[in-house]
């Protein structure tokens, strides 16, 4: 609306006779300014979400290239929908093992695992561990993670210090993470080897340790986390498939599970592209604010080009003349476009404060981020010159390119 009534105030603001006379252009060269604000906000505007698309893009690229410390290709994860009870329960044992050695049996099919959930998950499992000979107030914070022993191998968690639990129904020892023994006061995971934690109401052995390794999405810091044993806590199979044998392996492997399940629907789940959905809405984000950035590109552009032309129409005699005397194509060229380099720098001078302030404000919000340097804004920067000097650019060429004959001939 404001884009509309401006040039309609002022067109309708001429006399019809100095209309007709064509003699209202540089009585009204007032507005200028005007017409050169509103560029500066239109680029202003087009650089802050260009460089605004930039840190998100490369966000989003360093969530999808940083190393999380497990294996997540090719592994597929396959829900367990039958609760198992105590130990007591030797045939829901026999059903969840006894298919899982079956489906490891098939071709293609080279590891597997039950766990109740993989390292990184949406859902966490949260408890407080005390080291033995400590006090309740020493009480620390840790994540959980119910696991068998295929599980470090399959998973590939690098294992620092010590062994890998044992393949039992119940937890007789615990594997924790490098930041738990940080915690604990240990400053060489070896010093945890042999040290007895009580967790879930049990006095259990550490017997090895792993590298640290993302429970969650980038949002938050690596927190402590123990694996160990508990059978009545598994809720998924997964399951190393080779990547050219999944086609054929996964029909058997959703025969072999209605077998077991029979009154249940099958599903699976790829590793990568469930941890892909913790930035579902980042993801979105970019999209929307690529489709912004384009259409107030294009707006930008309008703008420049508009205000081209009417520097060009009022300029027109003074190009002729220019011409008659010499001057090259390129010299005028330049000549209008360096007006414009000094608005697009207004624009940027405003514009790079204003996303740098922002963008970091939403990259607080990750533990883990890229960092603002200058090479983001100086892309920006170019980007938004070569916009305007295709768009000035054409407009002045064509203009310097006209036979000054014409311009001068009413003279």
């Amino acid at each position: 609306m404001l884009s509309g009534l401006y040039p309609a105030f002022f067109i309708s603001s001429f006399s019809p006779a100095s209309a007709l006379k064509n003699t209202f252009g540089n009585k009204n060269a007032s507005g200028f300014v005007l017409r050169k604000s509103l560029v500066v906000t239109q680029f202003f505007i087009s650089q802050f979400l260009i460089i605004g698309t930039l840190v998100l893009i490369n966000q989003m690229n360093y969530f999808k290239n940083k190393e999380l410390g497990f294996k997540q290709d090719a592994i597929v994860t396959v829900p367990i929908p039958v609760q198992e009870r105590p130990e007591t329960d030797t045939i829901q044992t026999s059903n969840m093992r006894t298919l899982a050695s079956r489906i490891a049996a098939l071709s293609g099919v080279e590891n597997y695992s039950l766990c109740n959930t993989p390292p990184s998950s949406g859902a966490v499992s949260g408890t407080g561990f005390i080291l033995e000979g400590e006090s309740d107030d020493k009480r620390k914070d840790t994540q959980v993670k119910t696991v068998d022993d295929k599980y470090i191998p399959l998973f590939n968690l690098k294992m620092i210090a010590g062994s890998n639990i044992e393949d039992l129904d119940t937890a007789r020892s615990v594997v924790v993470n490098k930041r738990l023994t940080e915690i604990a006061g240990f400053t060489d995971p070896k010093d945890m080897i042999g040290k007895r934690i009580r967790i879930w109401g049990r006095m259990l052995p550490v017997v090895g340790v792993v590298e640290n390794f993302h429970t969650t999405s980038l949002t938050s810091e690596i927190e402590p986390t123990v694996l160990f044993n508990r059978k009545s806590n598994y809720r998924t199979l997964a399951l190393q498939i080779h990547p050219q044998a999944f086609q054929k392996a996964l029909p058997e492997i959703q025969k072999l599970w209605e077998e077991t399940y029979p009154k249940e629907l099958f599903s699976y789940r790829f590793l990568d592209e469930s941890i892909r959905e913790f930035y579902a809405s980042e993801e979105r984000t970019s999209i929307l604010l690529t489709v912004f950035t384009s259409l107030a590109i294009v707006i930008g552009c309008l703008g420049l080009f508009g205000l081209a032309t009417f520097m060009i129409n009022q300029k027109n005699k003074e190009i002729g003349v220019r011409k008659v005397l010499g001057a090259s194509v390129e010299g005028i060229v330049f000549m209008f476009s360096k007006e414009y380099l000094k608005l697009i720098g207004i624009g940027f001078a405003l514009a790079a404060p204003a996303s740098w302030f922002i963008m970091n404000k939403w990259l607080d919000t990750f533990a883990y981020k890229i960092e603002l340097g200058p090479l983001l804004f100086a892309i920006g920067f170019i980007v938004t010159l070569l916009i305007a000097f295709i768009t000035v650019g054409y407009k002045s060429f064509k203009a310097a390119t006209v036979n000054p004959v014409k311009s001068l001939r009413y003279e």
